[in-house]
């Protein structure tokens, strides 16, 4: 649960979710987080959405967090979920979709799913099809798809061990942290006391309690999506780092090829971390306006860069 954020549960959907930005707001961004991560993980963007006069949700994918399991599911049975949602909580306008990581497929899944309530949505670092070979991703993700083909019943005490090692100090932020030579970045922004609080806290509570939701939402990743991503007509714009260790480049350039209405925009020194955590605000700005005039009182970008974090260490 986040600290200023209390959790909220909406028993039609059976999502457990938290709202930032501008309760208010009839603008709605609905934010999907990383794996493995929880709703709490939109905090990150809580900032820029009050800027922007933007309401954000933030709802936990079934059976994490305090939503509702949901069994058998796959990618593209999110978005009837995702609507029920959105429907009992009045949102009637369209909205905009952000995802992150893990985020990135069913932020896809909701625009192929609800065109009619998708305005345009935007994907971070965002996972993409596996497409065969695993080589080129870090070991922990290559571990745990060798284990879900060979050794399904052992994931759970895996993911067990990583939320042990992650509340040792310095254990990281999730599997994908340890061991993995994270580029300059990307340490720099899971050295900053405040975002690493909200990554670290997102990892614990999709880890609190049993874990099943969240080896049931990994396991989607190593499989065959059950939606067509070239089926998408609604506009996607794509970030990533080239230092990505965590999700090969290759993933965004294949997505991007295969929709209509995509942009794929390269960052050359960010990492699979520091672009959500040190970029949030330029990249959620650039969401809800997608290049037209940006909303009264929002200023120039103040993201969190190399040098105010170097300043902060020093």
């Amino acid at each position: 649960m986040s600290k200023n954020f209390p959790s909220r549960f909406n028993k039609v959907s059976g999502l457990a979710y938290y709202e930032y930005g501008d309760p208010t707001s009839n603008q709605v961004v609905v934010f999907h987080h990383g794996w493995p991560s929880a709703g709490s993980q939109g905090a990150l963007f809580d900032q820029a959405a009050k800027e922007c006069g933007v309401r954000l949700l933030s709802p936990s994918r079934p059976g994490i967090a305090g939503s509702r399991m949901e069994a058998g599911r796959g990618f593209a049975e999110w978005p009837a979920r995702l609507s029920l949602f959105l429907d009992d909580l009045g949102v009637a306008e369209k909205v905009f979709i952000l995802g992150v990581s893990g985020g990135g497929p069913y932020s896809l899944a909701a625009c192929a799913g609800l065109p009619e309530r998708v305005e345009r949505a935007g994907v971070i670092c965002g996972a993409g099809e596996i497409g065969g070979s695993m080589a080129d991703m870090v070991w922990p993700y290559r571990v745990m798809a060798r284990l879900d083909r060979y050794a399904p019943w052992a994931l759970s005490p895996l993911l067990k061990g990583f939320r042990a090692v992650m509340k040792m100090p310095g254990g990281g932020s999730g599997p994908g942290t340890k061991g993995t030579g994270l580029p300059e970045r990307d340490r720099l922004a899971l050295a900053d006391p405040e975002l690493h609080k909200i990554v670290s806290g997102s990892f614990s509570e999709s880890m609190a309690g049993e874990v099943a939701g969240v080896v049931a939402d990994g396991r989607l990743y190593v499989k065959e999506w059950n939606f067509d991503p070239a089926s998408i007509r609604v506009p996607v714009q794509f970030w990533h780092g080239r230092m990505d260790k965590n999700i090969p480049p290759r993933m965004p350039e294949a997505l991007a090829g295969k929709i209509a209405h995509a942009r794929l925009e390269w960052f050359d020194d960010d990492g699979h971390y520091s672009l959500p955590m040190l970029r949030a605000r330029t990249l959620f700005i650039q969401l809800v306006t997608a290049g037209e005039e940006v909303p009264a009182g929002v200023t120039a970008s103040t993201d969190r860069l190399d040098s105010d974090l170097q300043a902060t260490e020093d």
